[in-house]
């Protein structure tokens, strides 16, 4: 239970977390 909601968190990071470093990207660029 535990590590699936853990992998559920981790996959949600992972989403959010390239959607910001996108929008840097665009930003810097």
């Amino acid at each position: 239970m535990a590590l699936c909601i853990f992998d559920f968190l981790k996959g949600n990071g992972i989403a959010i977390y390239g959607r910001l470093f996108n929008e840097i990207r665009e930003k810097t660029k």
